[in-house]
Protein backbone atom coordinates (compact mmCIF):
# COMPACT_ATOMS: atom_id res chain seq x y z
CA UNK A 1 0.00 0.00 0.00
CA UNK A 2 1.38 3.53 -0.75
CA UNK A 3 0.96 6.35 1.75
CA UNK A 4 -1.61 8.00 -0.43
CA UNK A 5 -3.48 5.05 -0.14
CA UNK A 6 -3.45 4.84 3.98
CA UNK A 7 -3.83 8.45 4.05
CA UNK A 8 -7.22 7.92 1.77
CA UNK A 9 -8.40 4.78 3.83
CA UNK A 10 -7.52 6.61 7.24
CA UNK A 11 -9.26 9.80 6.09
CA UNK A 12 -12.46 7.97 4.94
CA UNK A 13 -12.35 5.66 8.37
CA UNK A 14 -12.25 9.29 9.98
CA UNK A 15 -14.99 10.60 8.00
CA UNK A 16 -17.09 7.23 8.80
CA UNK A 17 -16.70 7.78 12.47
CA UNK A 18 -17.65 11.46 12.76
CA UNK A 19 -20.66 10.87 10.46
CA UNK A 20 -21.59 8.02 12.29
CA UNK A 21 -21.29 10.07 16.10
CA UNK A 22 -23.19 13.16 13.91
CA UNK A 23 -26.23 10.79 13.05
CA UNK A 24 -28.21 11.60 16.46
CA UNK A 25 -27.93 15.24 16.71
CA UNK A 26 -29.38 15.14 13.06
CA UNK A 27 -32.41 13.12 14.41
CA UNK A 28 -34.30 16.22 16.05
CA UNK A 29 -37.00 17.71 14.89
CA UNK A 30 -37.08 21.21 12.76
CA UNK A 31 -39.25 24.10 13.67
CA UNK A 32 -38.85 26.85 11.04
CA UNK A 33 -38.47 30.36 11.78
CA UNK A 34 -40.45 32.97 9.46
CA UNK A 35 -38.49 36.13 8.68
CA UNK A 36 -39.76 38.70 6.69
CA UNK A 37 -37.15 41.44 6.33
CA UNK A 38 -36.07 43.86 3.68
CA UNK A 39 -33.34 42.02 1.71
CA UNK A 40 -33.02 44.48 -1.30
CA UNK A 41 -33.25 48.14 -1.35
CA UNK A 42 -32.06 50.39 0.75
CA UNK A 43 -32.71 48.79 4.16
CA UNK A 44 -30.75 45.17 2.80
CA UNK A 45 -28.09 45.88 5.10
CA UNK A 46 -30.97 45.54 8.33
CA UNK A 47 -32.67 42.59 6.69
CA UNK A 48 -29.29 40.43 6.36
CA UNK A 49 -28.39 41.70 9.61
CA UNK A 50 -31.21 40.12 11.39
CA UNK A 51 -31.16 36.70 9.04
CA UNK A 52 -27.32 36.96 10.67
CA UNK A 53 -28.82 37.27 13.74
CA UNK A 54 -31.37 34.90 13.91
CA UNK A 55 -29.06 31.98 11.86
CA UNK A 56 -26.56 32.62 14.77
CA UNK A 57 -29.27 32.00 17.38
CA UNK A 58 -30.27 29.05 16.07
CA UNK A 59 -26.69 27.57 15.40
CA UNK A 60 -26.31 28.55 19.32
CA UNK A 61 -29.51 26.52 20.16
CA UNK A 62 -27.92 23.43 18.12
CA UNK A 63 -24.55 23.54 19.67
CA UNK A 64 -26.61 23.45 22.77
CA UNK A 65 -28.82 20.15 22.25
CA UNK A 66 -31.70 21.68 21.36
CA UNK A 67 -35.32 22.93 23.05
CA UNK A 68 -36.36 19.55 24.95
CA UNK A 69 -40.04 19.74 24.73
CA UNK A 70 -41.88 16.11 25.66
CA UNK A 71 -39.23 14.62 25.30
CA UNK A 72 -38.36 15.12 21.61
CA UNK A 73 -35.64 17.47 20.66
CA UNK A 74 -35.94 20.71 18.54
CA UNK A 75 -33.34 22.60 16.51
CA UNK A 76 -34.35 26.06 14.45
CA UNK A 77 -33.52 26.89 10.96
CA UNK A 78 -34.43 30.55 9.78
CA UNK A 79 -35.77 31.20 6.32
CA UNK A 80 -35.86 34.79 5.26
CA UNK A 81 -38.23 36.37 2.67
CA UNK A 82 -38.04 39.43 1.15
CA UNK A 83 -40.51 42.18 2.03
CA UNK A 84 -39.67 44.14 -0.65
Amino acid sequence: MTYLQRSIGSGLCVLGVLTALTLPAQASEIIKLGLSVPLSGAAANWGKGGEWLCKQAAAEIAKGGGVKVAGKVYDFECVAYDNK
